[in-house]
């Protein structure tokens, strides 16, 4: 059984937070579906990497949740916490692997974590949207919108990435938090 340590309940805790400012504040509504389009992926994704396992995506759903709550959008509510954790758990897997690579193969395998993800936020909310609009059209609508704000998430969050991989002082952090 894994020890849950105070500095990882900490960072667990600022994730959430920050995942929640970054998607209540760094977002704009789409016009063409009932949602919005924001950065908190961005933070989510690094959840992922920093965090990962059950403790990351509880952190990443909680605040990407708390944000749709926030904003009015509480028909999002349960949708978002799932896709969000699944996004961080199955993504932090990928982010596990690319560790001990090379240069070359851990960026690719950076990429792959956050192609990950984000699939599964599109494919997550276009099911969600199908259901609650009984419609294959509307949630289709959204999926343009969703691409994009995946596509603006993951460029920045693989540069991030492999900033931090190549930084002793933060490399050591996050090895902190896995022991």
């Amino acid at each position: 059984m894994s020890k849950f340590k105070t500095k990882k309940l900490v960072v667990c805790a600022l994730f959430a937070a920050i995942c929640f400012v970054v998607t209540r504040f760094l977002s704009v509504p789409a016009l063409y579906t009932k949602g919005y389009v924001n950065l908190g992926d961005l933070v989510v994704l690094l959840c992922a990497f920093v965090v990962g396992g059950w403790q990351g995506s509880i952190a990443a759903a909680l605040g990407a949740s708390l944000a749709d709550a926030s904003m009015g959008y509480w028909v999002y509510v349960p949708a978002t916490f799932i896709i969000k954790a699944a996004m961080v758990f199955a993504s932090s897997y990928v982010f596990k692997k690319s560790g001990n690579k090379g240069k070359f193969a851990s960026l690719c395998l950076s990429v792959l974590a956050c192609v990950l993800a984000e699939s599964i936020m599109v494919f997550g909310y276009f099911i969600y949207e199908s259901v609650l609009y009984n419609s294959f059209a509307v949630a289709f609508a959204s999926v343009v919108g969703n691409i994009i704000q995946a596509t603006v998430c993951m460029v920045p969050t693989v540069m991030l990435i492999t900033f931090f991989k190549n930084n002793s002082a933060f490399a050591k952090f996050v090895k902190s938090l896995h022991n």
